[in-house]
């Protein structure tokens, strides 16, 4: 089974692209072959379960991320191994920067700024893609072109 859709089925299967959707509509009738669909979906469900599981896990982590997770009261990054697990599963890059503050007083040493900038995978079309395995959505609307945000924070890094 490569794909649940029937009129796309039909077409592989060689009908024109003019007759594909009654000619899918005729045999899902068919007895036969809604019992073999069955027999497959129930197959795909046993093998895919945890598979399944795993890809909305990850969506859901994407969806949910949430950088309050990993900023301290002062608005600098947690060190990274306080960092939940689920955070860390939608970071899409890490650009990690260190920079020489402008001078000080005479006769101090300049500071050094460090900066990561953190980009996340998108929330939206995260949760887009939940909505519609739950269907909320029509199918293929979080694929639908949307503008695509800018998604990312830059904080700075304490170095105590």
């Amino acid at each position: 089974m490569v794909s649940l859709n029937g009129t796309q089925a039909a077409i592989r299967a060689g009908y024109s692209r003019k007759t594909a959707r009654a000619i899918a509509s005729e045999n899902l009738r068919k007895p036969e072959i809604a019992a073999e669909i069955v027999r497959r979906r129930r197959h795909m469900n046993e093998k895919f379960d945890g598979l399944i599981f795993r890809v909305i896990e990850q969506l859901c982590h994407i969806a949910y991320a949430n950088y309050g997770d990993i900023l301290d009261p002062k608005w600098t990054y947690k060190p990274l191994r306080e960092w939940p697990p689920e955070f860390l599963s939608a970071v899409k890059s890490m650009k990690y920067s260190e920079k020489l503050a402008p001078n000080g007083p005479p006769g101090k040493r300049q500071r050094i700024v460090d900066q990561i900038n953190i980009k996340t995978y998108d929330k939206l079309f995260a949760l887009g893609l939940l909505g519609e395995f739950m269907g909320i959505f029509s199918r293929g609307s979080a694929r639908k072109r949307h503008p695509k945000p800018k998604i990312g924070f830059v904080a700075h890094i304490d170095r105590h």
